[in-house]
């Protein structure tokens, strides 16, 4: 969705915050931690 919002796309997007407003999107997620692993179990060796 953020890239509908951007002022460089194209000219048949532009004008569509209210739409995305409208329908209840939100702004882009915040990312994850990239070093939290998931589903590594303690009683496997170690890298």
């Amino acid at each position: 969705m953020e890239t509908l919002r951007s002022p460089k796309a194209a000219p048949h997007f532009r004008g569509l915050d209210t739409a995305i407003a409208e329908a209840g999107f939100s702004g882009p997620r915040k990312p994850e931690h990239s070093r939290e692993l998931i589903g590594r179990s303690e009683l496997l060796a170690k890298r």
